[in-house]
């Protein structure tokens, strides 16, 4: 959280965590394929978001206020923010983000508090996995979680699905409809397996660094983390219209979900299994790293060098 920045970048900025991971280096923009944020909504007309598709969205809790221009605007910040560093565009105002070529679709299923329910959030992956984008590679953003457990651990897309809704429908999503699911690891301090969606093996789950190559303490951890990405401090688009430096395993997240569309722009036929493997095998090995988080952080590090 935290107020709005005042501070309105002078001409275009690369924000660390982009310049961190390598995106400005890549051939792949992220062109023909769609990314949907699933959260608080993305902001309806921000300047640096121009390939939001912003009459095109799904609203499980809609927008309060007179500022609202759809059901699906953004009347809490974290939705605009994500969004911001998964795809804004390269237009030389305000930021750049991993996959400024991308096309974003704001899927609002937190309320201006950041609250929401299961059911909501079933409704708009629900909606992701119907809608209609002319058979475009998918990538779901979530940056949310709530205390929970993968009732199927150490099971990929089993053939008997989870009777728990939230989990049957993620599997659905990417084992049936080929839509890749980047999720945060949370920020409570604890092992990733205890939140979910983090702890469900069918969704790539990331954990948040600083600009120091460290883990922040409050990081989840744990087996069920693939993935690290910049997560501290990161500037990205506001729903003022302006810009904002907010942390959490919710700032890195759309790092990889950017990184995950640099992928399926090249290889648009990638299983979300292809995907992750295409990260894992790029990504940063972290051995070497210190680690003052004091909990245990084996994953690699995000890197798009090469995309």
């Amino acid at each position: 959280g935290g107020p709005p920045s005042s501070d309105e970048p002078e001409g275009q900025v690369v924000p660390w965590g982009i310049d961190r991971i390598g995106a400005t280096t890549t051939i792949s923009k992220g062109a023909g394929v769609s990314v949907y944020v699933v959260d608080t909504g993305i902001k309806v007309g921000h300047e640096d978001l121009t390939n939001y598709v912003s009459d095109d969205g799904y609203a499980a809790v809609t927008c309060k206020g007179s500022g609202c221009a759809a059901p699906w605007d953004d009347d809490n910040g974290h939705g605009t923010h994500v969004a911001g560093t998964v795809g804004a565009t390269d237009n030389d105002v305000g930021v750049i983000g991993v996959a400024p070529q991308a096309t974003l679709h704001a899927v609002k299923v937190l309320s201006n508090t950041g609250s929401g329910s299961t059911t909501g959030i079933i409704a708009g992956i629900e909606w992701v996995i119907e809608h209609d984008n002319g058979g475009r590679p998918k990538v779901i953003n979530m940056s949310l979680g709530g205390a929970g457990s993968d009732d199927q651990d150490g099971q990929y897309c089993p053939s008997v699905r989870s009777t728990d809704a939230f989990h049957n429908v993620i599997q659905k999503a990417v084992c049936d409809y080929n839509v890749t699911v980047v999720v945060a690891a949370g920020n409570e301090d604890a092992d990733a397996s205890t939140s979910t969606p983090a702890a469900y093996d069918e969704v790539i789950t990331v954990s948040a660094t600083d600009a120091n190559d460290d883990w922040p303490y409050w990081s989840n951890y744990g087996d069920d983390v693939d993935i690290a990405a910049p997560g501290v401090s990161i500037l990205s688009t506001w729903n003022d219209g302006g810009y904002n430096t907010i942390s959490g395993t919710s700032m890195a997240t759309p790092h990889v979900t950017g990184a995950a569309a640099l992928v399926l722009s090249l290889y648009p036929d990638y299983t979300p299994a292809e995907v992750k493997a295409a990260l894992l095998a790029n990504a940063e090995d972290t051995s070497d790293w210190t680690n003052t988080s004091g909990n245990p952080h084996p994953e690699p590090f995000l890197n798009v060098r090469g995309f």
